[in-house]
């Protein structure tokens, strides 16, 4: 998302220019717009510094209906959309500071860093539902071409999406430690599943739906082990078998599944111990 400078100083009359604090507000709004492309932690911090100022504004203002006198209307302009409303504003501020915050996940995932990117999803997660807030309490300016970050189904969407990821985050984190059961594994990509089915039949993406066949791939993996723990050995490896052969696009920092090691040495196995008729199950 892209946007042009503005000056609040220039907005508000003289009167009103320290009630509102419109140099900082302008300050704030010029460092995060500048720091883009910089340090993302920086980048969300700077936006957070803004929201706050932005915030307290249209609360003032709104205290002080009967009152408060602008120099001229300000219009906001966010990616060529154009609007005078300051929910506007805020609710596309929040926009790109959650395409920040899941990019800086994103980041952390490429780096195997599982539980910082859970901790920075669930900040991404309470900036979609402030958003969320917005639109669907207070009036936000409506036009033929509104941006989808203006549409409660988008945000509903994304939230969806973003707590799949955090769950796959979980599970990522889990599935090396020790005491974990398949069990518990198979819950984890169960939830990944649900909520990436949630966001792709509100406003499907490619991360909602490559969240969709990463979670089944891992509902798999971890259903074969349980077959092959409750001892049902054919079934396990032919489930193993049939999924081995799916193949789907890796997501940054979620490694393959490795089904040729366990089919191997199963097999072996059944085939020198158990002695068990290899079965497909039809569900996972």
């Amino acid at each position: 998302m892209n946007t042009r400078a503005l000056r609040f100083e220039h907005i508000f009359r003289d009167a009103d220019i320290q009630r509102y604090k419109a140099v900082e507000m302008t300050r704030a709004r010029d460092a995060f717009l500048t720091a883009q492309n910089t340090d993302s932690a920086r980048t969300i911090a700077l936006m957070n510094t803004y929201e706050s100022l932005l915030s307290n504004a249209i609360t003032l203002m709104h205290e002080r209906a009967q009152r408060t006198s602008l120099e001229h209307q300000p219009c906001f302009e966010w990616s060529g959309h154009n609007s005078p409303c300051w929910y506007f504003e805020w609710v596309s501020m929040l926009a790109l500071k959650y395409e920040t915050q899941r990019k800086r996940a994103l980041s952390l995932f490429e780096e195997a860093k599982h539980q910082d990117a859970k901790e920075q999803l669930v900040d991404a997660l309470e900036t979609s539902q402030r958003a969320k807030e917005i639109i669907s309490t207070k009036w936000l300016w409506r036009s033929p071409n509104v941006p989808k970050w203006c549409k409660t189904a988008w945000w509903d969407a994304q939230h969806a999406e973003t707590n799949s990821m955090r769950a796959l985050s979980i599970y990522l984190h889990c599935e090396h430690l020790d005491g974990v059961t398949m069990q518990q594994l198979y819950g984890a990509a169960s939830k990944v599943e649900d909520y990436a089915t949630q966001a792709a039949c509100t406003w499907p993406t490619e991360i909602s739906l490559s969240a969709i066949e990463h979670a089944r791939v891992k509902k798999a993996w971890c259903k074969a082990h349980i077959l092959w723990e409750d001892e049902e050995y054919g079934a396990a490896i032919g489930l193993a078998k049939a999924w081995s052969k799916v193949s789907i696009e890796a997501l940054p920092g979620v490694s393959p599944t490795k089904w040729t090691d366990i089919i191997h040495d199963w097999t072996h196995e059944n085939n020198t111990v158990h002695y068990q008729k290899i079965t497909t199950p039809t569900t996972i």
